[in-house]
């Protein structure tokens, strides 16, 4: 039973992990779009109708991946295709 517990307490650790990495991979494409386009969180905010609040917690990697919706609405403002956001996103990953 024990053994069990430190399987799953294992798992949950590296799941945990995972998820840290996609949140930091997404708040690291999400920098280097701000800088390549020389915009800010409030212009993405404006433009999108994204809360800025929701912007810079993608930014620092603080949020898990936002809904669907709203990286449709960035992608577009950067001008990519959610499939060329994502393929960032999974090459920021690797990094």
């Amino acid at each position: 039973m024990q053994a069990l517990f430190l399987r799953l307490g294992i798992f949950f650790l590296t799941e945990t992990i995972e998820m840290g990495a996609a949140m930091y991979a997404f708040g690291k494409v999400m920098r280097e779009l701000m800088a390549e386009h020389n915009t800010s969180q409030a212009e993405i905010s404006r433009a999108t109708g994204i809360q800025k609040q929701n912007i810079s917690l993608m930014c620092n990697g603080k949020t898990q991946y936002p809904s669907i919706q709203n990286c449709k609405l960035i992608a577009t403002f950067f001008g990519l295709t959610l499939d060329e956001l994502w393929e960032r996103i999974e090459r920021a990953e690797c990094e």
